[in-house]
């Protein structure tokens, strides 16, 4: 998937700007994927998590993990996923936890994710956050 990504990256021209990279965030000692504490992979404005907060057994370890990777003045993290597992009360306490707190919202969103080949919808919401000022 991560080589369709760059490959479609690059027929628009936007390989330089944007490029997909296989690793385990939550096991950087992993055999199985590269290290990922280069400077490449630090000081981003965005990172996004969509559809997968709910596979992982420590989210919040997630976002703290994401949150050393943002640009430490104003980067911003975004998770979209089910809203029947995810209250706004509990993703705040998380955002908070991981330094994420700033300008912290929370949005269910109106139409509904369908999935037509696996015959269901969900109600999705989004919650973003941006590092808070001296967190490191």
């Amino acid at each position: 998937m991560v080589n369709k990504y760059n490959e479609k990256a690059a027929k628009l021209e936007l390989g330089q700007c944007m490029h997909g990279t296989v690793g385990d965030l939550l096991d950087e000692g992993s055999r199985s994927s590269p290290p990922l504490n280069g400077p490449e992979f630090h000081n981003f404005d965005l990172a996004a998590v969509g559809m997968a907060f709910h596979h992982l057994a420590e989210p919040p370890i997630l976002l703290q993990q994401l949150k050393k990777r943002l640009r430490p003045e104003n980067g911003v993290c975004l998770v979209i996923d089910h809203a029947r597992m995810y209250s706004e009360t509990h993703m705040r306490a998380m955002f908070e936890e991981a330094g994420l707190g700033r300008d912290f919202r929370y949005k269910i969103l109106e139409e509904p994710m369908v999935v037509k080949s696996q015959g269901w919808s969900s109600i999705l919401f989004m919650a973003r956050g941006q590092v808070e000022n001296g967190a490191q």
